[in-house]
């Protein structure tokens, strides 16, 4: 199968029409839509892993000459082109996009998310690629394999803190999501801009290990405590009294809970949140690590030695993150394979 560029059009039954040529042992192809050139490195593993019957060529938009002469990606490209058929879906032509605030508000209509309910276009439930990334479960044991030590000897326990960090949130988050439930959609990217804002703040003078072992609610409580106010009294004032609750009794349809809220929370702001305080965490148990040498009884030739080995043979833990394996242990991204089996397997 050529790498080359396809053309104007880019259609499932130009892939169809290649399984004539294949024999039955032989996988057919699929092409596969993705918003950036980043996206394939969390969809080209997880497909070829999981339905070795097919081989997979991935397209962004940015790559594809199409008639209206743009060069551009992103996930609002890939809608234009579907809609105006230069781009036709199909069982040989999927695309597996973002499902930013769509699949956690029950609204797909918001910012045309409603691709992502037909046949051939797929989700990652989570909010985008980076929250796969950086969810708590298995991040630990990333670290702990770059730098060969045990996190809890040194008062380090990412899923506790990040599961209390999702309790404290979910309410407030559940508030900010009722906007967008409801399509106040100019409400909703004002209050979320505060809500970033008091993230950000709660975890500015993060100290590691101290803070990651504090009662969440004195480490997060006093950031949060006006934007809840304004957040509260703006749906109070403006919509009905029952749309929060509408949207907490979707989530308990959808087995969503308090402890979920990290998966849900835009993937690029939280990137820059959590990432920094994972390299932090690594950061201080690798000096933990050199310090060590600093023993009386180790001469200073050899504690030289041992101290360059340590720097040569570091990762750097941000690519290892991002290049993590493990992406289909959430619990979320793994509903995407109930709708991908009809179309795959």
């Amino acid at each position: 199968m050529s790498n080359g560029i396809l053309g104007f059009n880019s259609k499932s039954s130009y892939y169809k029409k290649t399984d004539v040529f294949l024999s039955p042992q032989q996988p057919r192809w699929v092409g596969v839509w993705v918003e950036s050139d980043d996206d394939k490195r969390l969809w080209m593993p997880v497909l070829k892993e999981k339905y070795v019957k097919c081989r997979f060529k991935f397209h962004i938009a940015s790559l594809h000459k199409f008639d209206d002469g743009v060069v551009a990606d992103g996930c609002s490209r890939l809608i234009s082109q579907f809609r105006k058929g230069n781009i036709e879906l199909g069982e040989s032509m999927i695309a597996c996009l973002d499902s930013d605030y769509s699949y956690i508000s029950g609204n797909y209509d918001n910012k045309n998310k409603s691709i992502l309910l037909t046949d051939y276009a797929f989700g990652t439930y989570v909010h985008s690629k980076e929250n796969l990334y950086l969810h708590s479960e298995g991040v630990a044991e990333i670290i702990e394999r770059s730098l060969g030590e045990d996190l809890m000897n040194y008062e380090v326990n990412i899923e506790r803190f990040t599961h209390d960090v999702s309790v404290f949130l979910y309410e407030t988050f559940t508030h900010l999501i009722s906007l967008y439930h409801a399509s106040d959609i100019e409400a909703f990217d004002r209050m979320h801009c505060k809500f970033v804002a008091s993230l950000k703040d709660s975890f500015s003078n993060l100290v590691i290990p101290d803070d990651l072992n504090k009662n969440i609610d004195d480490l997060m409580s006093d950031s949060f405590r006006d934007f809840c106010k304004e957040l509260n009294d703006y749906i109070r004032e403006n919509h009905s009294e029952d749309l929060v609750d509408g949207v907490c009794e979707f989530h308990s349809r959808s087995d969503i809970c308090d402890r979920d809220t990290l998966s849900f929370i835009r993937g690029h702001d939280l990137y820059s949140i959590l990432m920094p305080i994972y390299k932090s965490i690594e950061n201080y148990v690798f000096s933990k690590k050199r310090d060590a040498f600093s023993q009386e009884h180790i001469p200073s030739t050899v504690r030289s030695k041992k101290l360059s080995e340590l720097a040569n043979k570091r990762v750097k833990i941000e690519q290892v993150i991002c290049c993590r394996g493990d992406t289909t242990r959430n619990h979320f991204f793994c509903r995407v394979f109930d709708k991908l089996n009809s179309i795959l397997s």
